[in-house]
């Protein structure tokens, strides 16, 4: 039970900051897109896909791999953060430099060069982004209350100073601003919780966990290329403006994904711990983590791709409505995220990470080919299409590489008793889309969960879990341990 108490604690921390720092974010994402136009929006949404580049660069895996390593011994907590922060910061110098020599020597317009240059400066600051030291001691509160904090910042920020400029040099100021103060609320953090940071590595120290993540460090960035690429494909070919048009239902299913990844934060260090003392509770983990994920993300998926356009038009305007029937395509990667997010993490988790690297090698390879033929034809289609492809080959490569670890029959009798449900759903959201919208979308999430209540697939004992987990929380016993 106390495992259970200190998954469902981390799991409520970490899903309830994160969920306002995403709503701050969402808000910071809809502000900028109405504020500047399409196709300002598209270049910070260019600027935004290359950082996530860099930043992957200079942690290469790094806090990844060191997440299990300090669940298991917290002893290393100093060793491995002084290491990691050197690490970083000397990646960091390396990519600034070499980003600002390419902003020198490839054309293009001025304007969105400085837009990207301001976002490069934020990748020193990313060393110091400390919240996967508390991740790893199983501590979610400061992890997702820095990211409320930097988000929070940057939508006041951009609320009050944009009503006077609206210029996108302007915003990128802003995002800079964000990330300097949530860099030093880190440090903070960090010191009151642990002691000054220090910086400084040996080399022959430093060379065995080199050696471990680097499979993830490439693993990390080969996500990256079949999870943003498109982007690259739609600015070269097609502009800025159609950027923007995809990013805005991007950048919900987004939120959606990060939902998924909050998620996993929580189970990573939890399967590592509970792998060294019994292979038993590690697969129910996973088992009921499915459950959870698939049954959550299907609803979302249906409601979302029938009523595409009214969202994307509700959310961003009527000269965003051009990213509907993409959204629809980046949807349908949402419940095929929200399911591998358990294996992916599981593949870590069971020091899988030389497969793991080669599937998502090959899922990159097929996402860089296919933006590559379909991208210049069918523009925003072929590039939802083909995200929505990549995803599906990690899910099966995971599927495969821990078959040993998953009953395959449970898993396939309940992915087919949550489509069911969901069947029924759309059909019934169909049915009455005429009528209203809203009595559509709360009538079919009404048959859903009463669908999956008779085909067994949420229960008593989950019920109870949740009142447990409430009552837990009333009783103020989720401290830190």
């Amino acid at each position: 039970m106390k495992i259970a108490h200190r998954f469902a604690r981390n799991l409520f921390w970490l899903t309830s900051t994160q969920f306002l720092a995403l709503t701050a974010g969402f808000f910071t994402v809809v502000y900028t897109a109405r504020a500047l136009g399409d196709t300002a929006f598209g270049q910070i949404s260019f600027a935004q896909n290359l950082i996530n580049y860099l930043l992957l660069i200079i942690d290469f895996g790094f806090t990844t791999k060191a997440i299990p390593l300090v669940a298991k011994s917290h002893d290393r907590t100093t060793e491995l953060t002084k290491v990691i922060v050197a690490l970083r910061l000397l990646l960091a110098g390396l990519t600034v430099v070499g980003t600002l020599a390419g902003l020198l020597l490839v054309p293009g317009s001025e304007t969105k060069k400085l837009v990207v240059l301001l976002f490069v400066l934020t990748v020193p600051l990313a060393a110091f982004d400390l919240g996967w030291v508390f991740t790893a001691h199983e501590k979610m509160r400061p992890v997702g209350l820095l990211q409320l904090f930097r988000n929070a910042v940057t939508l006041v920020l951009l609320i009050t100073i944009l009503r006077f400029s609206t210029n996108v040099v302007t915003a990128g100021f802003i995002y800079l601003a964000g990330a300097v103060l949530a860099a030093g609320l880190s440090l903070i953090w960090y010191r009151q919780s642990f002691g000054k940071l220090r910086l400084g590595f040996s080399w022959p120290q430093t060379q065995p966990f080199l050696y471990q993540a680097l499979p993830l460090g490439l693993s990390l960035l080969m996500i990256r290329l079949y999870y943003g690429s498109d982007v690259f494909f739609l600015s070269y070919f097609h502009g800025d403006q159609m950027v923007g048009w995809y990013n805005a239902g991007f950048k919900i299913v987004n939120v959606l994904i990060m939902i998924a990844g909050f998620y996993g934060a929580v189970l990573l260090p939890t399967l590592s711990h509970q792998i060294a003392q019994s292979a038993e509770n590690a697969r129910n983990i996973m088992q009921q983590s499915l459950r959870i994920l698939l049954a959550a993300a299907l609803p979302v998926v249906i409601a979302g791709s029938i009523f595409a356009g009214e969202i994307i038009t509700l959310i961003y305007g009527s000269s965003y409505l051009n990213g509907a029937a993409p959204f629809r395509w980046l949807l349908a990667t949402t419940a095929i995220v929200f399911a591998a997010v358990v294996f992916t993490n599981g593949m870590i988790a069971f020091e899988r990470q030389k497969f793991f690297l080669g599937l998502v090698s090959l899922a990159a390879a097929v996402n860089l080919a296919l933006n590559y033929l379909l991208v210049p034809r069918f523009a925003m289609m072929g590039a939802g299409f083909t995200a929505t492809l990549a995803q599906a080959i990690v899910l099966a490569g995971g599927v495969y590489a821990l078959r040993a670890h998953i009953d395959l029959k449970h898993l396939g009798v309940l992915t087919f008793k949550i489509l069911l449900a969901a069947a029924f759903m759309a059909f019934t959201m169909l049915s009455l889309r005429a009528l209203n919208a809203g009595a559509a979308i709360t009538s079919g999430v009404t048959v859903y969960i009463i669908s999956l209540i008779i085909l067994g697939v949420l229960r008593r004992h989950d019920w109870n879990q949740l009142v447990e987990l409430l009552r837990f929380r009333q009783n103020h016993s989720i401290v830190s341990e």
